[in-house]
């Protein structure tokens, strides 16, 4: 019932998706309203004067942006109001917005602050402590590049700033904007998060790193404070990552508030640890800007198209470290070339595609580690492509774990013998903390958009049958046998519905183990189209469409094979017509199809395809994505490749 997803990477095709998993218009009229606007902003300097082209804004162009936000109603708050606001002391005026300057530069202080002055407008300045810190005519190693000392700010242009009481200095960390390696391959990943690895192998403890973190976020406030500023109360997360231990370490040394990069808008829920940003890039015009605005607070739909694809790394995996440099060096090559922008990427190992984990990409106390890979591939595809939403591929149940684990044997029973393929019991409190492990290693190995739970949470007529499971039924005033509840339909379609909900709860719990450590987490389920299909899906898989478009932000069906036109067509008629019964079911289904290879393949059809993808679209589906099941190899022009990771 459980396939293994392999992705040939030299021959796949894409399939366009609208809006890169951002909630739809159906379910964003039911949004909290939002309340603040904050803009992130960088240097304030023409392009080709920048430390980075990418995100700077002439003076030209930014008088024109505050010209805008005045002339259309927005109103210019301070930190004060915002944190007034959020304690109910006061309300915010209605279009409510705050500025802000990352990094220090001198910029802000020669091109913004004067006409930061001109609009009377509020401002939070984040500065780098060592940067800010460093002595005149002494360069500054900004992440190794060299930068002259009077490119970022003075302690007395700061205070000249803070003096007018338009600006409030916030911490950017003290030495916490830079990158160091992260995994065994060598990756230099921002150190605010990463759990650093030393040696090749050895990674830095989480209580050595909670200790590192500590000491750079008291530094840096004691440091502003030493130079006569007030002690800062807000922090601009380092490239807009943050996790738990740091919020923890940040909120200890007296940063309560925190400036993200995160999608969606500030309403009044959001917490001031984790407050959204618009990033402003040098390109934006004004339009574009006005149109981020729009797509951050929910009043504009994004109907930029996006690109998906399913990596496997079972099917990338090979015990020479050149052929999988060279297969990785592929994928990057293929990614970009298709401007590909969301990836699911497969962080288990499951090579004889029984549908069971056997091992995973990333260290686990619970698992073995086929090979500590996850991270690295993750990143370089953050780093080297225009991939921006990266989700990891995880079974939820599917878990072999080693003989000698508490919780090898707690499985899901069918009758007394354990089901096929095997599951852990989700019954099972032990079974539950071992997957519980799992996704908190994962979700410290590697940063990441989204969760994909796999095919494999189902539990079937006869499951489970285990001491856990039978006593949970007699708690629901069930028969505590199974071929009891089996001979009672009422009790057959009430119990059902209970198993429906309590592995939608496990994945729920599961994506909180994640998004504790990676706050905005997105959460997809694979979901077999019977659940569409047939009424009696629930009893045989206890999986519900409707709860799970309520419990998950993305539903993936698949459609299954196509080989005969008549059959896919009926088919996608029946779950297209189930999805659209459920509100907003369009908007939250992605339909899935099945590119089936022969052995000796080399490619895919891709007109047959495209006929499917239409066949869906004309439907009614909104969202249509692509899996490859395959067992033909890797083509040998990855040779070509083979040295090329030396660049990398």
């Amino acid at each position: 019932m459980i396939r293994l997803f392999r992705l040939l990477i030299l021959s796949v095709v894409f399939w366009v998706l609208p809006s890169a998993f951002a909630m739809a218009a159906a379910t964003a009229s039911a949004a909290p309203a939002p309340v603040l606007t904050i803009i992130s902003y960088h240097e304030i300097a023409n392009r080709d004067q920048a430390l980075d082209p990418d995100y700077a804004v002439t003076s030209e162009a930014f008088l024109q942006q505050m010209t805008w936000y005045r002339d259309s109603g927005y109103h210019f708050v301070s930190l004060d109001d915002v944190i007034a606001a959020n304690q109910r002391h006061k309300h915010l005026p209605e279009k409510a917005l705050l500025l802000t300057f990352d990094d220090g530069f001198v910029s802000t202080y020669t091109n913004a602050f004067p006409i930061l002055k001109q609009f009377n407008a509020p401002a939070v300045v984040a500065v780098v402590g060592k940067w800010v810190g460093a002595p005149a005519g002494q360069p500054v190693n900004v992440d190794g590049r060299m930068v002259a000392r009077d490119r970022f700010l003075s302690w007395s242009q700061l205070r000249t700033m803070a003096a007018s009481g338009l600006v409030e200095v916030a911490s950017h960390t003290y030495d916490m904007h830079h990158g160091e390696v992260a995994n065994p391959q060598g990756s230099r990943e921002p150190v605010a998060t990463a759990r650093l690895c030393r040696e090749g192998e050895r990674y830095e403890s989480e209580d050595d790193y909670r200790k590192r973190i500590a000491l750079d976020l008291r530094r840096s406030r004691d440091e502003i404070e030493a130079h006569g500023l007030p002690a800062p109360r807000t922090i601009a997360w380092p490239y807009g990552r943050y996790n738990v231990e740091l919020r923890n370490a940040a909120r200890a040394a007296g940063l309560t508030v925190g400036l993200t990069l995160d999608d969606g808008p500030n309403t009044a829920k959001t917490p001031l640890w984790g407050l959204r940003r618009v990033l402003v890039e040098s390109s934006m015009s004004m339009k574009d800007l006005e149109h981020e605005i729009a797509l951050r607070n929910g009043m504009a739909d994004d109907d930029t198209p996006a690109r998906v694809v399913r990596v496997s790394l079972d099917a990338m995996y090979d015990p020479d470290p050149d052929v999988r440099w060279a297969r990785v060096d592929r994928l990057l090559q293929w990614l970009t070339q298709r401007h590909i922008d969301t990836v699911y990427l497969q962080a288990f190992s499951d090579p004889n595609g029984d549908g069971v984990a056997d091992a995973t990409y990333f260290p686990s106390r619970r698992m073995p580690m086929r090979l500590d890979w996850f991270n690295f591939v993750a990143w370089q595809i953050r780093t080297q492509t225009p991939v921006s939403n990266l989700y990891a591929w995880m079974p939820l149940l599917g878990w072999r774990l080693p003989a000698n684990d508490p919780a090898a044997h707690e499985v899901v029973l069918a009758g007394n013998a354990p089901a096929v393929p095997l599951r852990l019991s989700p019954f099972s409190r032990v079974a539950r903390q071992a997957i519980r492990d799992i996704y908190r290693d994962l979700a410290i190995s590697t940063p990441l958009e989204g969760v994909l739970f796999g095919a494999d949470a189902f539990l079937t007529p006869s499951e489970d049958s285990s001491r856990q499971a039978r006593a949970r039924y007699a708690r629901w005033g069930l028969p505590p046998e199974v071929s009891s509840i089996n001979d009672n339909p009422a009790a057959l379609a009430r119990w059902s519905v209970l198993k429906a909900n309590l592995l939608n709860g496990l994945a729920k719990d599961l994506a909180g183990v994640i998004d504790e450590e990676q706050p905005g987490l997105q959460k997809a389920r694979l979901v077999s189209s019977r659940v569409a299909l047939s009424d009696q899906a629930t009893e045989e898989l206890s999986q519900r469409l409707d709860s799970s478009m309520h419990s998950f932000d993305y539903v993936v069906i698949s459609l299954g094979d196509a080989d005969e036109p008549s059959v896919a067509t009926n088919d996608y008629d029946a779950v297209i017509n189930a999805v659209r019964r459920v509100p907003g079911g369009p908007a939250r289904t992605v339909f899935e199809l099945d590119a089936q290879y022969e052995q000796d393949a080399v490619g895919v059809d891709e007109a047959r395809m495209k006929d499917m993808m239409g066949a869906v679209l004309s439907r009614g589906g909104r969202n249509v994505s692509l899996y490859l099941e395959t067992s033909v190899e890797w083509q040998a022009s990855e040779a070509t490749l083979a040295g090329s990771h030396a660049n990398n």
